[in-house]
């Protein structure tokens, strides 16, 4: 009978002492060490072409500059936006100038999204835009392009001779509450004609 509580003394003992070291470790401090990545919003102006000449380009802006007269009066641009980020995008087309009097109209064409750019909607002159272009700019997934060619008329029977206008138009990526933005600013001046 003694062997028998000395052997359950002995396995209480011991069940205590396994359960105490597993109840320190279980106290010790953890420390956890890692990356964390969050998504990345960028999109880049890989190329242009334009009716107009280019002052400036970097990889997020561009300058262009010209004339228009009664016979020349329709403005083609296209862009090629990169989606260089680590998440899809969404687009958005933004448009503020110094006419007030609303004598210009505009037009713009998507296309894409596009992992190798197809030339049939590129390498046409600036003159007309490729068939089937969308009117609303789709979502633009990592690591592919969007085509945009942007047609601006200027109503030059109403613009006065001397008269320059300048147009600022800016594409927003968006994901959530991260954006990052393209902006093509146009110096125009009307010439008599």
């Amino acid at each position: 009978m003694h062997k028998k509580i000395l052997t359950t003394f002995t396995l209480l003992l011991f069940t205590m002492a396994i359960t105490g070291y597993a109840y320190t470790r279980w106290q010790e401090t953890l420390q956890i060490q890692g990356t964390l990545n969050l998504a990345k919003v960028q999109i880049t102006l890989q190329a242009h072409n334009t009716t107009l000449t280019t002052t400036e380009q970097t990889s997020h802006t561009l300058h262009l500059k010209g004339t228009v007269n009664s016979s020349n009066k329709t403005i083609w641009t296209g862009i090629i936006i990169n989606n260089t980020g680590t998440t899809p995008v969404t687009i958005q087309q933004t448009i503020q100038t110094n006419d007030t009097q609303n004598r210009i109209q505009n037009q713009t064409f998507y296309y894409g999204p596009y992992t190798t750019i197809p030339t049939n909607k590129w390498d046409n002159s600036p003159t007309l835009p490729p068939q089937d272009g969308a009117q609303t700019p789709p979502e633009l997934p990592t690591q592919q392009t969007l085509i945009v060619w942007l047609n601006i008329t200027m109503l030059t029977e109403l613009i006065p001779a001397g008269t320059t206008i300048e147009i600022t138009v800016s594409y927003t990526a968006t994901f959530q509450a991260w954006t990052d933005t393209i902006t093509i600013k146009y110096t125009i001046t009307r010439t008599p004609g």
